[in-house]
């Protein structure tokens, strides 16, 4: 019997329960992975799962000298919930376990967008997304993470303008934020239905995602992050040579240096078209270094402490914009002057590093702070920590004619959207992968498959994404890596793809991605086939702009929102990782093929969306796949 047509329920109110953490309200959670529970009761007795959502309070913390702004993952706190595991509240029966539930937000975040919703996200759940002030001016692809102006993880820094210089040392305990989130779970129990709570009760256990997973460093800041988006060097100022001005400033050279002037690209103040020092990605603190735009594998500069003979790169102590320079210093009024704490040498080569500086908009800066750390811990802190839930007020004989149901012995069964994570892996240097996926849904409704990259990686390459999986290699970015690895989907050199059910192919022939693996181009068949697979999964596909950020295989099994009965059928899915991978350091993907060593070890996600059965008899709860 359904108890959940529009023509039998009679809502009479709705009210706002916070129902705080069983193991406490405030978490520290650093490079391990922390869980925390809920128990909801049955005085509950009905609640809207799709109007509830995870509340906190959350901050970033890193006591680290070598200072740099961090923000979370540009989709918003929703990324620190890995795993969820839903059980009745006896805890006797698990009503539904989402593996790497955050994969699935990521999806959702990237295909289910538009400019609202993306406002949304922003304003509830500490998501970032472009901010004007920060807008590029040399062609780089738009950047969600590279906002300094509005973004709610640190404060806005105003100090810059002439006579007033930022100088004091960043601290993310000072400049850093506390941001308010509210996270809708939208899984299972908490989907779209009305939930009978007084029948079962609600225990909730979340695992929570470690740090440096989830804590970025800002796009305009990075080597390998849309390069084109960071402060360029336009000239150094030599006091031992009278503050004379150097364009060129080449290695070997021995000149040493304390001051230098950005180029007003970017955003970036030149007197004359308004641009605020605010947008000057760098603070006080951070250790930066130079390199080149001509190529990904462009040279750094071999910057040393004047005197010292070793690489060290050189940090901030103040930024101001110039106002009042005379000489040949007079060109640069109006642009972000750069003063560093101590004099430093563009040394010559050695140890892979050494390349001429000059002020022709070619030499990028970029932070090493944290990648040439020895380490770098870094935490989140989670406080106030509730799950809100929106009960519904019911009409009493609705409630009574339930419970004399079930007295009579009749089962109250309730359908809740779900999915299940099965899990694979495949080695870097395989160049085809079968693996089978054991489900028994007998309403299936679609898979969707996330090959993530299963690399082992520091938490300074993490943060600062030094050598994950490069998205793109062009002219627009120069290099585009992953700074989300683990949790989002990488193409990585897929050629086509291919599923087999019930000894069936499905589609008749395999799905081309082999114009997506050179980077220059799309395949039409290939985004057929993801709009289907995510429409059926309930991921509303609005825009495909991360097609290639946030790759996935799908297949959507029924047609007009229907299912398909997997019981005792066999899912086989076939990749082939054909397409040579372009030689390191090609400014054009599609030139002359390399090695196949930049392949990356991957896990798949395979997660299948389907409609479980929830049988509540006798104050028992059975589930039906």
């Amino acid at each position: 019997m359904s108890y959940w047509s529009t023509d039998n329920i009679v809502q009479v109110g709705e009210e706002q329960i916070s129902i705080p953490s069983d193991n406490g309200l405030t978490f520290d959670v650093g490079s391990v992975s922390r869980k925390v529970s809920f128990s909801i009761p049955k005085s509950v007795e009905f609640f809207s799962g799709k109007d509830s959502y995870l509340e906190f309070n959350m901050r970033i913390n890193n006591a680290n000298a070598r200072a740099t702004r961090l923000q979370c993952d540009p989709m918003g706190a929703g990324v620190i919930v890995k795993n969820i595991r839903c059980y009745d509240l006896s805890r006797n029966t698990l009503l539904e376990e989402i593996n790497e539930w955050n994969q699935i937000a990521c999806l959702r975040s990237d295909y289910d967008t538009n400019q609202a919703l993306k406002a949304t996200r922003c304003l509830k759940e500490g998501a970032t997304t472009i901010s004007r002030e920060n807008e590029g001016t040399r062609g780089n692809s738009v950047s969600d993470c590279a906002n300094t102006f509005t973004n709610p993880w640190f404060n806005k820094l105003t100090q810059g303008e002439p006579g007033e210089p930022q100088n004091v040392a960043y601290s993310q305990t000072d400049q850093g934020n506390v941001v308010k989130c509210c996270i809708p779970l939208t899984s299972g129990v908490f989907s779209e239905t009305i939930y009978p709570n007084m029948l079962s009760g609600i225990y909730l256990e979340l695992d929570l995602e470690p740090a440096p997973r989830v804590i970025k460093q800002l796009d305009s800041v990075l080597k390998d992050r849309r390069r084109t988006l960071n402060p360029m060097f336009a000239a150094a100022v030599d006091p031992a040579g009278g503050n004379a001005v150097i364009v060129n400033w080449n290695a070997g050279n021995a000149s040493q240096v304390t001051q230098f002037y950005v180029w007003p690209t970017n955003s970036l103040p030149d007197g004359a078209n308004g641009g605020s020092p605010t947008a000057f990605p760098f603070v006080v603190g951070e250790v930066i270094n130079f390199v080149s735009h001509e190529n990904a594998a462009g040279v750094e500069a071999n910057i040393q402490v004047a005197g010292g003979g070793v690489y060290t790169g050189a940090t901030i102590s103040e930024i101001e914009v110039e106002d009042g320079a005379g000489g040949a210093r007079a060109t640069y009024n109006g642009y972000i002057r750069v003063t560093l704490a101590a004099a430093v040498e563009n040394a010559a080569a050695a140890g892979g590093r050494g390349v001429d500086i000059n002020g022709a908009v070619t030499m990028g800066i970029f932070s090493t702070s944290v990648r040439d750390a020895a380490s770098y811990p870094v935490s989140y802190t989670i406080s106030d920590l509730n799950f809100v839930v929106q009960e519904i007020k019911l009409d009493d004989s609705y409630k009574q004619g339930m419970l004399q149901k079930a007295r009579e012995g009749s089962a109250i069964e309730f359908d809740i959207r779900s999915v299940t994570n099965y899990k694979h892996s495949m080695l870097a240097s395989d160049t085809s992968a079968t693996y089978n996926i054991f489900s028994n849904n007998h309403k299936a409704k679609s898979c969707v498959i996330v090959p993530t990259d299963n690399t082992t990686y520091s938490d300074m390459d993490l943060i600062s994404c030094n050598g994950t999986y490069q998205i793109t290699q062009d002219v627009m970015d120069i290099s585009l890596n992953s700074n989300r690895s683990g949790y989002t989907g990488i193409l990585d050199y897929l050629t086509d793809y291919q599923m087999m059910i019930d000894s069936q192919l499905v589609p008749s022939r395999p799905v081309s991605t082999r114009k997506m693996s050179t980077r220059v181009s799309i395949d039409a068949f290939h985004l057929f086939e993801l709009e289907k697979g995510l429409q059926n999964a309930h991921i509303t596909p609005h825009s495909f702009k991360c097609f290639n950020q946030n790759f996935c295989v799908t297949r959507g099994f029924a047609v007009n929102d229907g299912a398909m009965d997997l019981r005792e059928k066999d899912i086989q899915v076939l990749l082939n990782y054909q397409q040579p991978v372009p030689a390191a350091g090609n400014a054009d993907p599609s030139l002359a093929p390399g090695p196949n060593g930049s392949r990356k070890n991957k896990l798949f996600s395979s997660f299948i969306f389907h409609i479980r059965r929830l049988r509540m008899k006798d104050g028992a709860v059975e589930v039906d796949l």
